[in-house]
This record gives structure tokens, sequence and C-alpha cells, in this order.
């Protein structure tokens, strides 16, 4: 709205960039594909934008297939009764697109590890912008680092539970931040892992869920009643919960062993766990929370990509594959470029690394 209050600034809904011009080593301008102006294509447009919600909102909740269908929809439309239009541009072009989690084929490509995730954003962080750029030599850089989340707090007992791999080894420290809690089950355990508490952790967890005075939020509270009702498994002894999750008896055994001598010396001896968080796990039956990152339809596991094109630290300038050397009148920012949050993430962090990265650019290619 902002922008809109400019009377020389133009918003061009509907018109993806499909081309970049470049011009004896200078990037000029972009083709767009849109439909003609006048009132008579206003409903098409109305027709694309609903598709656009429809397919962003559907993609997030693990509706891939309506997600596809919806953007094949808007292409269509697009190749059908869209035309070329060539923007010259006097300052330079800033690619500012967002990322490609919402691209399965680029998925495929570079972040593989983070397939089948739940994509955070919208239709628009397909990967198109970043393809514009490599399209005339932009390197890129970081492709294979994406951000997932896993919170198991709150419930605030959670954190007092064990995390384990399928096989009933402990892999981490309960309590660090949701992104590295996800990140180290994606890199070294193939996204699968449980969270193991006893009888009395499982009573606080329902108790605190059930509890609208408890201070969590209303969809904090219906996912954890979700996970303590629907996704575990559980066994009155630690063999019957291993068989019951197929994960190595003794094995498991072992783990609890040493995680409640831990836990009764007050320090972990391991991963470092806050020692307000250690509490041996004895009184049964035993639960296992299922943390899989992949079809678990009770603990969905948010996604974005984090690579992008490279830039010129200074300027925002994006650098040349070949010559390592700016590429004059091309820039991007955000999610497109590789930025402050390219190699580990932090809730929020794009907003400031968005402003920072968007001012850089156009502050840039303003003084040409």
């Amino acid at each position: 709205k902002t922008v809109e209050c400019h009377e020389n600034i133009t918003i061009q809904e509907n018109s993806p960039a499909v081309k970049l011009i470049v011009e004896n080593g200078r990037c000029v301008g972009v083709v767009i594909k849109c439909f003609p102006a006048g009132d008579d294509w206003s409903d098409v447009n109305a027709i694309q934008n609903m598709l656009h919600e429809i397919g962003s909102g559907s993609a997030m909740f693990g509706g891939r297939n309506i997600d596809e269908g919806c953007r094949q929809r808007e292409n269509e439309l697009l190749d059908s009764f869209g035309i070329d239009v060539v923007i010259r541009a006097k300052k330079g072009v800033i690619i500012a697109c967002g990322g490609y989690y919402f691209n399965q084929e680029m998925i495929n490509k570079y972040a593989p590890k983070y397939n089948g995730f739940m994509p955070l954003g919208n239709l628009g962080d397909d990967g198109s912008g970043i393809k514009l750029a490599q399209a005339v030599g932009a390197k890129l850089d970081r492709m294979d680092r994406c951000s997932a989340w896993k919170f198991i707090n709150p419930p605030y007992s959670f954190v007092r539970g064990i995390l384990t791999n399928s096989n009933g080894e402990r892999v981490g420290n309960e309590d660090v931040y949701g992104a590295s809690f996800a990140d180290f089950l994606v890199q070294n355990h193939d996204g699968k892992g449980w969270l193991i508490i006893d009888q009395q952790m499982w009573d606080e967890a329902s108790q605190d869920c059930m509890d609208p005075e408890s201070g969590l939020q209303e969809d904090q509270r219906m996912q954890g009643l979700a996970n303590l009702h629907k996704n575990f498994k559980r066994g009155d002894s630690w063999k019957e919960l291993a068989n019951e999750c197929k994960m190595n008896s003794s094995v498991l055994q072992t783990t609890v062993s040493r995680y409640n001598t831990d836990a009764s010396n007050g320090k972990d001896t391991l991963f470092g766990k806050n020692s307000m968080y250690l509490t041996p796990l004895t009184e049964g039956p035993f639960y296992a929370i299922n943390l899989d990152m992949v079809g678990n339809k009770y603990w969905p596991t948010p996604c974005m990509s984090l690579g992008g094109i490279v830039v010129e630290g200074s300027t925002g300038r994006a650098i040349s594959e070949k010559t390592g050397k700016p590429i004059p009148g091309l820039y991007a920012a955000g999610r497109s470029a590789v930025g402050i949050a390219s190699n580990y993430y932090v809730s929020g962090l794009s907003l400031g690394d968005c402003i920072f990265s968007g001012r850089r650019a156009g502050r840039h290619a303003g003084s040409q």
C-alpha cells in the first residue's frame, strides 16, 4: 500500500518476468508476460489471484497436487491470453522473488534431503527469479541449504524427554532451537526420530494443553493434544516400547539408563542439556511421540529455502559465475539472494535480511 501511494510507480499483477535483457554485458530490462490492459481482463486477473491464493494455502498444508494444479491453470491462462511486454530499466533490475521451496524440481535437484516438508511461503517462491539470473550467467550458492522447524515445546514437559533416532539412540540436545533440532535430524538421521517421555511427563503435557489459562496459544494446545492422543506409541516397559517403535530394545534401554543417570546427577554429559530440563524417566507406561519430518500429519514440518544468487556485499549486484565480478544493472535481494540467513536460520531473520538487502540494492541502483 505504501508503494501504491507513489503515482510514478506501477504495480503489474499476474505478470511474471520470463527473461532478462542483457546488452553489452549490462542488464537493461525484463520481458514480462501479462494480460492486455483494460477492464475486459479484470475477471481473468481475479481468477489468477484466486488460483494463487488457493495454491499457496494448499501447498503449505500438504496439498501439493492442488498447488501444482493451480500453478498449471495460471500458466495456461497466461499462455492462452498473455502477451510479451518489454520493460526497459534505466537504473537496474532487482530480483526479489523469494526462494524456491514451492518448486519440486528444484528441491529434487538442490536439496533432496528436504523433500516432502510443508512449504512455507507462497506460490511465488518457485525459484523463477533465481533461474532468471542464472540464465544470464549469475552465480548461485548455498542452494542445498534449507531451514526446517520442529519445535517440541510448548508443552514444556516435552523438553524433559529424550530425542532418539529410529534405532533408539539419543541424538541431540532436546532444549535447542527448533531449526537446530530439525537440522540434525534431517542431516544425520534421514529426518526420522522419536520423543520419549514417561507417564508423568505425559500427564503434565496433557494438563497444559487442556488448560486455556496455561499460557499456550490455542494452536499449540491443539497440536500438543493431537500428538499426545494420536501420534504416539506406548509400552508398559522400555522393551515393549522399543518393539512398538521397531527399535533395538537394548539400545533404547542403554539410552534411557545413561540419560536417567545424568538427570539424577544434574549434568548432561552427552549433549549439555540445561539442568533445569533434566528429569529421570521412571514412571511407566512410556510413550514415543513421532517426530518424522515427512508424512507426519499431526506434527508437520514447515520448510523454506535459504540459498540463491551470490551478490556483491556492498551493492547487492549479482556476481557472474564466469568472471567473479558484478553484473552491471542486475541486483538480488531477500531469499532470492545469498544473505545473512543462508547458512543458518532463526525465525524472523528474513525480515531483517530482506529490508537490509532490498535497501542496499535499491540505493545502489538509484545512484546509477
